[in-house]
């Protein structure tokens, strides 16, 4: 997989998904509304992703928490055009 091919799929993956992602929770704390729980949000799956996958996210997550849930969930939402 080309540099340029990979820049290309984090830059896509980074745009309006993460904003779509994060606006309904900003949107509840700015009016005094109770913040919906992480479980109430997400459900645990297990999947089986390739290695060189992994490998990638990994590295972009950088070990920051909950980045690799974010990552997946906006790869998704760019999928399934939601």
């Amino acid at each position: 997989m080309s540099n340029n091919f990979k820049d290309k799929i984090k830059n896509k993956v980074r745009s309006s998904a993460h904003e779509q992602l994060i606006e309904p929770v900003h949107a509840n704390v700015n009016r005094g509304k109770k913040r919906e729980k992480f479980e109430d949000r997400y459900s645990r799956q297990t999947v089986w992703i390739e290695n060189e996958i992994i490998e990638l996210i990994t590295r972009e997550a950088q070990n920051e928490r909950g980045e690799k849930t974010r990552i997946f969930n906006e790869a998704l939402r760019q999928y399934f055009k939601i």
